[in-house]
């Protein structure tokens, strides 16, 4: 055997063997690593998915910690109305913004607003009481923990998986009394699901699943993996521990099989060549290397390392250098290919990328950074970096390089730069890394640049929407009440004036002429307004047609004038309507702020209450505010006495009085008849008399709420006094708000059926005005409750502003004669006459009367004489706790 056909023998027993045992173990290890790829990426991407559901978790969390410190929430809580609702959550912007479950509860947890989708549905509904009620027993589950932090997880909704978010509202203004519960939810529907899975770019699901068997503390994964698929799976806990949910994502395997074949192919491929290479080595192995070493040093020198393309170096024929020049061959090669793919990567990147040298300057920019800066990378390489970048605040990126590229002090945060690029004015986001040579030395650095310009010429827009009203451009409340912080210290000294303006008759131009026509006399009256003061004054428009104005540094007489000149330039504002001319008027409260007096706020109160006075007499009125004034003193101190209200109803700090109602003649039906009456019980255990609150109980819409109260204790207490049922009749005063109220009859026909007390052993005493708000609706009720064995009696008859006429179609009782005639009845015979009148007009219709404030003996003969029927007042008896009051009979009064 020849030594060529030896040597050919040895190479194939030594490579044949060598590369079948390399071909399998390669093989395997290449296929057993793509898997591990395959199930590190799902992994991650599960992870990723997580991080998505958890961002929708923490936005619903975060949207219910924005309205828990809401003060229009807290004041909806403490007085429900539907302008709230309608402004806040209606039905385009529940739709909108996702809000498939919206439900706000009182402290008690009773419904106040509720409004609820079905999954997959864009219609809004009426909360359905099985889901209220599902509500309801999560809160008591977990009261203690919502009202000490909030309760947020996922949990079964209609059947489908949701988030949910539940706080506890706290009135901070009110010592941090709860005011009441929020709860919002999201379905995990179809299209939550599709957007996240076209976020991140695989098909996401999200179901309830089982929990038997199931770890409680570390969340499991479950993989699974089929020909064409690979689906892995991570549990999740709801919000009730015993509710378990799979998060799921499926991910294609079509990438990682033709991975997997090429991997294969490539193995086929190299070691084909690898034999074909020892076919071909055996052919040069009794040669030499032909080509001359100086030859090669030749070709070496002419690679060009900076260049983005690469020539082979020939091997030649010499058989010494063919393993050198292959080596260096395939190094090249592979350089040049991974400077290709960084150069690809870098193109591809959304950021512009600029690289600088140790001296700051530029070596690279990337195709994003050339088109950012309209230039090319050959018209910037070897400038400074600080010639490019120039800052509008004067600062040197070439300064902030210095601490990197000398020290090697790295920076992690990310800067916000703002430069001048011709004529456009650009906000980037920068970013800075250093960059190393093979000797872990910092020979540059990289600058990555992000134009978020329009993100913060969004965020400008954001907030200047967010502090100025849309209609007139003024400030809004919140960004006023915002400025009175930061003015107090600034008008601390010097006098300053605060003005409260309320346009007159601007709801009579919206009613007539839409909101439309409404906003334009807004906008026309804000500018009149603004050509009457100076700039540094401040003017906001606080309400719908409310504007506040603070007049710094002003004296008394030029405040006079300046607001004269207000209201007349508020007169002349019109706006047209097809043919009619609308214009409005403006009451105004003034308010002086003197060098060391109370704060804005306070001065705020005073003239609003001086506003309030202004608008009494009529329309286009200027009003001082005076503390002498008891007037304005009470329209002052009406806040905190609806606050007091409110709180005497819910701790039943109330308490209720009776004054009997004697008869003059012996006739009727023989029952004992008394009027209810409410007194306020003080901290220190004092009464206060109605005369006290009930105004601002008118004011604030607190009436109807308070004779529910009433009626809830009389009702109470007749049913604890049963004896009384057919000899008594206990008169309560209905306010007008209460009886204009749908609610008066449901709230009747309740307690009736809760107490089991008959109607007969109550009279309601409606006043004159309740009577003539709305005539018929007021006939047709007393008319049906009447029927339900119910009386009524007028009070107050003669005080207002209805006729005799009235009296003719009323169904009332009783007419109560107004105490201001009863008192001077014996000195002014023209009250002698009127209360006679009345009298006799009322026994024609049938009707019984009352003479109110008896306080002499003589004024209790006289109208005995003229043969009133039933008599009240301190001649005949003052009132007294109702829980003293027994079923004795009351006798005529003997003089």
């Amino acid at each position: 055997m020849s030594l060529t056909q030896r040597v050919l023998s040895l190479l194939a027993m030594i490579c044949v063997p060598a590369l079948l045992f390399l071909w399998i173990s390669s093989r395997g290890l290449l296929f057993d690593t793509l898997n591990r790829i395959e199930n590190i990426v799902a992994e991650d991407q599960l992870r990723q998915t997580y991080s998505q559901l958890d961002f929708y978790i923490k936005r619903m969390e975060q949207w219910g910690q924005d309205w828990a410190y809401d003060k229009s929430l807290i004041e909806y809580l403490r007085k429900p109305n539907q302008k709230f609702e309608q402004d806040s959550f209606p039905e385009d912007l529940l739709i909108y913004n996702r809000s498939h479950l919206v439900v706000f509860l009182d402290a008690k947890q009773k419904l106040l607003f509720g409004r609820f989708m079905l999954p997959n549905s864009n219609r809004v509904s009426e909360l359905p009481q099985p889901i209220l009620e599902q509500m309801q027993e999560k809160l008591r589950h977990h009261q203690s923990t919502v009202e000490r932090d909030h309760l947020t997880g996922i949990f079964t909704l209609a059947q489908t998986p949701a988030m949910l978010t539940m706080r506890a509202v706290f009135d901070i203004e009110n010592q941090g009394h709860l005011a009441g519960y929020l709860v919002f939810a999201e379905y995990f529907d179809t299209e939550l699901l599709s957007r996240i899975s076209g976020a991140m770019g695989y098909l996401v699901s999200f179901e309830q699943a089982s929990v038997v068997n199931v770890p409680t503390t570390e969340p499991s994964l479950f993989m699974g993996r089929s020909e064409r698929q690979i689906d892995v799976s991570r549990a999740l806990f709801g919000i009730e521990h015993n509710e378990q949910y799979a998060l799921s994502v499926h991910m294609d395997r079509s990438a990682f099989l033709s991975g997997a074949e090429g991997v294969e192919r490539y193995l086929i491929l190299t070691f084909a060549t690898v034999l074909a290479m020892i076919a071909v080595l055996y052919l040069f192995i009794r040669q030499y290397v032909s080509a001359p070493v100086s030859e090669l040093t030749k070709q070496v020198e002419k690679v060009d390392a900076d260049g983005f393309a690469f020539s082979p170096v020939d091997k030649g024929n010499s058989r010494e250098l063919k393993i050198l020049v292959a080596k260096f061959n395939g190094l090249m090669a592979r350089l040049f290919q991974e400077k290709q793919k960084a150069q690809t990567t870098l193109a591809s990147i959304g950021d512009a990328v600029i690289s600088v040298n140790e001296h700051a300057l530029i070596t690279y920019v990337s195709p994003v950074a050339e088109s950012l800066f309209n230039t090319t990378a050959s018209e910037l390489e070897g400038r400074s970096i600080d010639q490019l970048l120039i800052s509008l605040d004067g600062r040197s990126v070439k300064e902030e390089l210095s601490p990197l590229l000398e020290a090697g002090e790295c920076q992690d945060e990310r800067i916000l730069r703002r430069i001048s690029v011709g004529d456009r004015c650009l906000s980037l986001e920068q970013s800075i890394s250093p960059l190393r040579n093979h000797q872990n030395e910092i020979n540059g650095a990289v600058l990555v640049l992000r134009d978020v310009s329009a993100t913060e010429l969004l965020k400008q827009k954001l907030a200047h929407q967010s502090e100025h009203d849309p209609v007139t451009g003024l400030y809004t409340r919140g960004r006023f009440e915002q400025l009175l912080g930061l003015l107090d210290t600034e008008l601390a000294t010097g006098e300053h004036a605060i003005c409260y303006l309320d346009l007159d008759n601007f709801k009579l131009v919206n009613d007539n002429c839409g909101h439309g026509v409404g906003d334009r006399l807004l906008r026309e009256i804000s500018d009149a307004i603004r050509h009457c003061i100076r700039d540094s004054d401040l003017l906001a428009r606080i309400g719908g047609d409310e504007f506040v104005l603070v007049l710094k540094s002003i004296e008394a007489d030029a405040v006079t004038r300046v607001v004269e000149k207000i209201a007349a330039e508020i007169e002349t504002v019109q706006v047209y309507w097809g043919s009619t001319a609308y214009s409005v008027g403006a009451s105004i409260g003034v308010s002086f702020l003197q060098p060391g007096s109370s704060n804005l706020r306070n001065a705020l109160q005073e003239a609003d209450a001086a506003c309030r006075s202004a608008k009494l007499p009529g329309s286009n009125n200027i009003c001082f505010y005076d503390p002498e004034n008891p007037e304005q003193s009470v329209q002052r101190q009406a806040p905190r006495w609806a606050v007091r209200i409110n709180d005497a109803i819910e701790q039943n700090k109330l308490e209720l009085y009776y004054q009997e109602i004697m008869p003059l003649h012996n006739r009727g039906d023989g029952r004992r008849r008394i009027e209810v009456l409410v007194r306020m019980i003080e901290q220190g255990g004092e009464l206060l008399l109605p005369d006290s609150f009930l105004p601002a109980a008118e004011r604030y819409h607190l009436c109807e709420k308070l004779d529910h109260w009433v009626l809830e204790q009389v009702y109470a207490w007749l049913a604890r006094h049963p004896e009384c049922w057919n000899t008594s009749r206990l008169c309560v005063n209905v306010s007008t708000e209460t009886l204009a109220s749908d609610k008066f009859e449901s709230v009747l026909r309740t307690l009736s059926s809760r107490y089991k007390v008959p109607a007969e052993s109550l009279c309601f005493e409606i006043t004159e005005r309740a009577a003539i708000r709305n005539p018929q609706k007021v006939i047709d009720l007393l008319t049906r409750l009447r029927l339900q064995g119910y009386r009524f009696a007028l009070d107050d008859f003669g005080s207002g502003f209805s006729s005799y006429g009235y009296l003719k179609h009323l169904p009332v009782d009783m007419v109560k004669i107004d105490g201001g005639f009863i008192r001077t009845l014996n000195e002014d015979p023209k009250d002698l006459a009127l209360v006679q009148s009345i009298h006799e007009v009322c026994a024609v219709h049938g009707m019984q009367t009352v003479a109110e404030y008896v306080e002499s003996d003589e004024v209790y003969e006289r109208v005995s004489q003229i043969g009133i029927d039933y008599a009240q007042g301190f001649s005949i008896g003052r009132p007294k706790p109702l829980s003293e009051f027994t079923t004795t009979g009351c006798k005529l009064k003997v003089v």
